[in-house]
């Protein structure tokens, strides 16, 4: 074979070879379990890498996704982690329901705590909902309604002390 030849093909065994490298031959479980050692240590972003690395493993796996979203929030990349949990959610649909159920509690979670009101009751009425119609999965359905009416409390007396914030304005500022 000629040094062109071999060339060639040690540019195509590149991908493959630092693809393996990453993981360190370690199972998926075990990149999982490094991820979430580093994720306790305070290491989000290296926390981030070993689940990006899981979820290259395992494309159609919805744990990785779902730890790559918790991830993310960690990181304030909200975005991210909204998509990453859409996807866990997606993915695990019927045939994991428990996993299915926590990316929706997660969503709702992340929604609450992003202040966007409207958006968390819609992710926390969606858990619920999937909470009552799945028995068999590790869900927690008093949590969605106490968290529904936790945000409808937040809403009203928000604008019931909009009145006085108006009042209490600055001068030079339209009330």
């Amino acid at each position: 074979m000629n040094r062109g030849m071999l060339f060639i093909l040690a540019l195509a065994l590149i991908p493959a070879f630092a693809h393996a490298q990453p993981t360190g031959g370690l199972s998926f479980e075990g990149v999982l379990a490094e991820g979430h050692a580093l994720y306790l240590a305070g290491d989000h972003e290296g926390a981030l890498a070993k689940y990006q690395d899981a979820k290259e493993m395992e494309s159609g796996n919805a744990l990785s996704f779902y730890f790559v979203g918790c991830a993310f929030y960690a990181l304030d990349k909200a975005e991210d982690a909204f998509s990453a949990l859409n996807t866990s959610a997606t993915i695990a649909g019927e045939k994991d329901q428990s996993l299915h159920a926590k990316a929706l509690f997660m969503i709702a979670v992340l929604k609450e705590r992003s202040a966007d009101w409207d958006a968390a009751k819609e992710a926390w009425t969606k858990y619920q909902g999937f909470a009552q119609t799945h028995a068999d999965a590790t869900t927690f359905v008093p949590v969605a309604q106490e968290r529904l009416d936790a945000i409808e409390k937040r809403v009203k007396l928000d604008a019931d002390y909009q009145v006085v914030r108006d009042r209490i304005k600055p001068a030079g500022e339209e009330k």
